[in-house]
Parts: structure tokens; sequence; C-alpha cells
């Protein structure tokens, strides 16, 4: 989605100084973590290089002017660390605050700093929270599945209903549930993907070089890592076919090793 869908105001761009800065993790840092040290340390070699990063998003409070961080707090830290004097770059919107905080969301969707999937999960159960929310939006904005936030919302009315206590955290209300069964694929299959965006944070940009640079390597790395009995599965799973003894031996002679 769009910022343009999301009906957010052309942004005015903009050179400020940090100091002129100000933030609101509450409400605009959808990492329960906070920034990460990882993110922070490839940020920081980028400024040091003499190279700029891309425009920090900045709520202007209509009501007190200040200029607020909506989504950049990791860019944020890095010009911190690096050039605390300079001049940056932003784009500084002029909306209410509901519409301002779809900006965090929309930008951590990017491969740049991928945010977890719980995270997105635990960012539309807090916006479910609140109220005033259309689900389509929720779905979009923080890239999970349509069914999660459906069952968000109709695990909110139950708890609702029955006048229960309501947990915080999207975590607790799991845990707080788990005698419904009807949505246990959903999470499986919720908790692949965020295994999937943990490995790839971790190795992925690392292993996608060397399955570019090496394909073969890459292969002998999955296969010393996976083991037989899993790499059987892989291949069933990825519906590869097994190579025929002609195109082994082809494979075999092209080999510079």
């Amino acid at each position: 989605m769009t910022k343009e869908k999301m009906g957010l105001p052309r942004p005015t761009k903009r050179r400020v100084k940090l100091t002129e800065l100000t933030t609101d993790e509450i409400t605009f840092q959808p990492r329960p973590g906070g920034t990460g040290e990882r993110q922070l340390a490839t940020l920081c070699d980028v400024l040091k290089r003499g190279q700029e990063l891309d425009p920090m998003a900045v709520w202007e409070n209509p009501e007190t002017g200040e200029l607020v961080i909506a989504d950049g707090h990791h860019r944020l830290e890095a010009h911190q660390r690096t050039h605390p004097d300079a001049r940056v770059r932003v784009e500084v919107y002029r909306c209410d605050l509901k519409t301002a905080m779809a900006l965090s969301m929309l930008d951590n969707t990017k491969e740049r700093v991928s945010l977890p999937r719980e995270d997105r999960a635990q960012w539309t159960w807090a916006r479910l929270l609140e109220g005033g929310w259309r689900v389509v939006d929720l779905y979009k904005l923080a890239g999970i599945s349509k069914r999660t936030v459906l069952y968000q919302k109709s695990l909110l009315k139950k708890l609702e209903d029955e006048q229960k206590p309501i947990p915080d955290t999207w975590k607790k209300a799991l845990m707080g549930n788990r005698e419904v069964r009807d949505f246990d694929a959903e999470l499986s299959h919720e908790a692949l993907l965020a295994a999937v965006d943990k490995a790839d944070q971790a190795f992925g940009s690392s292993l996608a070089e060397l399955c570019q640079r090496r394909p073969e390597a890459a292969a002998e790395l999955i296969k010393r890592c996976a083991g037989r009995q899993n790499l059987d599965y892989i291949a069933r799973h990825l519906e590869w076919r097994k190579m025929t003894k002609a195109e082994r031996e082809a494979e075999q002679a092209a080999m510079p090793f």
C-alpha cells in the first residue's frame, strides 16, 4: 500500500538540525526492542563513507509544531553517532496523528529494515485496542495476512463480550486463548514466516551472495547444514526433481575443481 492510498498528504522536503527533531517511540516505534546494533552499524558505515541515508519521515504536530520522527529511528541514531551537528534530510507530513501513525508501518515493510512478523502482529493488535481502524488498512499496512487481523478482531470481541481482561500484547492474548483450534494452521504459517524472517536477518544476505557467486558452494553448505533426511524434505517441498546420471556427470565435468 502506498502513502497516497492511505490518504497521507504530500510531504514537504527539508533539511533540519538533529536538535530540531524529537521522538515519541511509544506512538511511532513499532519495534518493542527499539533500535538494533546490527542495523545501526550498517547505517553508520554508509554515513562514514560520505553517502546519505533516505530522508526520515517526520510528523509535524499541529498543536505544538514539534517535528516528531514517525519513521527513521535507526537513521536518527546513526546520524547522532556519526555527525551530530549535521543538517539531515526529512520529509515533513502535516496531518492528524492517526494518519501519521501509518508512516512507521508503511516503510517498515521495506527490505532495508524489515520488521519481524511478531512485531507487525503486535502493532495491529495495539491499533485494534485503540479502535477506529479498518481491518483492510491494518493488514495491508502491517504486511501480515487478512485472516490474522480478523482473528485478532474476533478474539478482542470475545474477550470484551465475556468481560475478561484484555492483554496489552498479542503474545499474551494468544497464550491465554490456546483453546481456539480453528486458527492453528494460520498461526503455524505465521510462525514459519517469522522463522524465515529471523534467519534472513541473521544470514540471508550472505547466503544470497554465495548463491550468486558460487551456487555449487551454496548447495554444499545447505547439504552440510541440513543432513540427508532434511535434504529429501527440502527437495520435496520445493518440488525439485532428482538429477539424472547424465546431468550429474555433465555438472561434475564443468566444475573448476
